[in-house]
């Protein structure tokens, strides 16, 4: 029984840090096209980079869309590039990343830019707020 359980929060971990190296979405957003993707630290680790690629639905890199430097918490960088709505993009941490991270996406609508705005986050196991009902 011990090996069983140890064998399930084992796997649990692999997927957690597997799933933390490759985030993906579908762009969903009200726009036909966006023309720049900001990325936003909202991470407890400084210094470090990331990169937005496009994806085809079997998940293969197609395209790389940029690299993104991030210097500290609240931190953005941004690239121009068009990115249309339906299409899949993934986020690509660092192997040795810290600590296991989460997406969010926004979308704005400027006058001269439509932006996607993806948030990287810290993903704690102290969170106050269940993920299932």
């Amino acid at each position: 029984m011990k090996r069983f359980v140890f064998f399930v929060c084992s796997l649990v971990m692999a997927l957690a840090a597997g799933a933390q190296q490759h985030m993906s979405f579908v762009v969903q957003g009200a726009e036909e096209r966006y023309n720049q993707i900001r990325i936003v630290n909202r991470t407890s680790v400084a210094d470090f980079r990331c990169r937005v690629v496009k994806l085809s639905e079997d998940n293969q890199i197609l395209s790389v869309y940029g690299d993104y430097e991030l210097n500290g918490y609240d931190d953005a960088d941004s690239h121009v590039g068009w990115v249309e709505r339906g299409e899949k993009v993934g986020v690509q941490m660092p192997n040795d990343f810290a600590v296991p991270v989460s997406v969010s996406v926004e979308y704005k609508d400027y006058p001269v830019f439509d932006i996607i705005v993806i948030y990287i986050g810290d993903t704690n196991g102290d969170n106050s707020y269940s993920d299932t009902f």
